[in-house]
């Protein structure tokens, strides 16, 4: 059987999905189960796995949630034309940002497409943009007939590269999209330092990083803009979703028709003054966010803590290395956990051997080899041939796209990625111990368990 590689997101998603299937809901509720003493061999071949039992599971339900649903399922106004909860998430959401605006939307992907749209990003038009992240991230540019050109990554925190950013510039550019992967920030400084140069548009895809910050601003408020998402593996899910966040009142304006078929968000004109689509958040999106959003703060002080000590205690491990945050990221959120590991320190044991070690150990592991490389996506090619891109791009510009696709540290990268589920950092202290002594374990036998 062809074997398939699967985005970074995929892996977290059945990952956060197995654990809901198979776990009680409530955080932390979990019964945890110690392996009874025994063999030292990794369970893998035969041994008794360092801990059974299951995680806390994703996404948290809690009576808050099923008494807001009723509401409006009940009251029957389950449209944001007719409701109120969507106005009352974005407002709440607002204060939790502590400046800006704040629109819902449909999803990440439509908060992208809305922001490319509003900032006048349009065909021919080049965005610069990591070559590791989501698809959508590329694919809200394309569906604008606009080009993606790649930029390669910093191959120790995992974020696009503020460095080469500026080769990557041409007469064509209007924006920059860097992508804040993990929870973590990209390095704003050196993004906005390159757009202010060349007068470039700044949008920034925060849909892995709600409410993370930049040097004590939360992220999407340092751009002319910044996208969130709500999908149901996100540490603050409503099953699908998204908002556009910025601090310029003309941006909101203009997300805020987009999102609502033209509409005038201030209903000062009548009819459809404004060009828009129907990317308009459901009131049931609008209601459970309302109470996630509750709970996101006690959350996230059980994650920072848990991942802080797999850090200190994974960096005594050799060959698995925590992937870094800039001195700049003043506030990290953890969508998920990822590890650099290095087979050649694990006696040559592979990345997709080890994952089945730890799987087999209790241990919710993932590693996606090329799963996110981007610039290796079939769908470029397809499109850039395409009639619609031959008429609006010039033969120069496609095969500066074409280029742009060499990016060797995120495909160096892809080879050694790990990373574990949020849903993971919400279990216990002991929980976190076990997962450093799988590693151990793994590392003693590796040998045996190469061969």
């Amino acid at each position: 059987m062809k074997k398939r590689h699967l985005a970074r997101r995929d892996f977290l998603q059945t990952a956060a999905l197995g654990a809901a299937a198979l776990s009680p809901p409530v955080m932390g509720a979990a019964p945890r189960v110690w392996a009874a003493p025994g063999s030292d061999r990794p369970a893998l071949l035969g041994g008794d796995p360092v801990r059974t039992g299951r995680f806390p599971s994703w996404p948290v339900v809690d009576d808050s949630d099923e008494r807001i649903w009723r509401e409006v399922l009940h009251e029957k106004a389950w449209c944001e034309l007719n409701g109120n909860q969507v106005t009352a998430f974005e407002e709440e959401f607002q204060a939790a940002m502590g400046e800006g605006y704040v629109v819902a939307t449909a999803n990440g992907t439509s908060s992208l497409h809305a922001s490319l749209w509003v900032l006048d990003v349009g065909p021919g038009d080049e965005v610069l943009m990591p070559a590791s992240t989501f698809v959508a991230s590329m694919q809200a540019i394309l569906n604008l007939y606009a080009l993606p050109i790649f930029v390669d990554i910093d191959p120790a925190t995992g974020q696009i590269d503020p460095g080469k950013l500026e080769a990557g510039v041409s007469s064509h550019t209007r924006a920059i999209m860097p992508v804040h992967l993990s929870g973590a920030a990209a390095d704003m400084d050196g993004v906005m330092e390159v757009a202010r140069k060349h007068s470039l548009k700044v949008v920034e895809d925060a849909c892995q990083s709600p409410l993370a910050e930049w040097r004590g601003r939360k992220l999407g408020l340092i751009g002319d803009c910044g996208c969130i998402s709500f999908q149901v593996s996100k540490i603050l899910p409503a099953g699908e979703g998204g908002a556009v966040v910025t601090t310029s009142e003309k941006i909101r304006t203009l997300v805020h028709a987009f999102r609502n078929n033209g509409r005038d968000p201030d209903r000062r004109v009548a009819n459809y003054p404004y060009f828009g689509m129907n990317y308009r958040m459901t009131e049931f999106q609008g209601a459970l966010l309302r109470t996630q959003l509750a709970k996101f703060e006690s959350q996230s002080a059980v994650r920072r803590p848990n991942a802080a000590y797999l850090d200190r205690g994974l960096g005594e491990i050799e060959g698995l290395t925590p992937m870094a945050a800039y001195p700049g990221n003043t506030r990290r959120n953890y969508y998920y956990y990822a590890i650099r590991y290095e087979a050649e320190k694990f006696g040559g044991l592979g990345l997709d051997r080890f994952v089945q070690a730890m799987r087999a150990e209790g241990i919710p592991v993932s590693g996606s080899p090329r799963g996110d490389v981007l610039p290796d996506s079939p769908s470029i090619e397809v499109l850039l041939n395409s009639r619609a891109f031959r008429k609006v791009c010039s033969d120069e510009q496609i095969a500066r796209c074409l280029a742009s696709r060499d990016c060797p540290e995120t495909r160096r990268l892809a080879t050694q990625s790990l990373v574990i589920s949020q849903n993971v950092l919400l279990g216990s202290r002991e929980d976190m111990d076990l997962i450093l002594e799988a590693v151990r374990k793994i590392r003693r036998h590796a040998d045996a368990l190469r061969s």
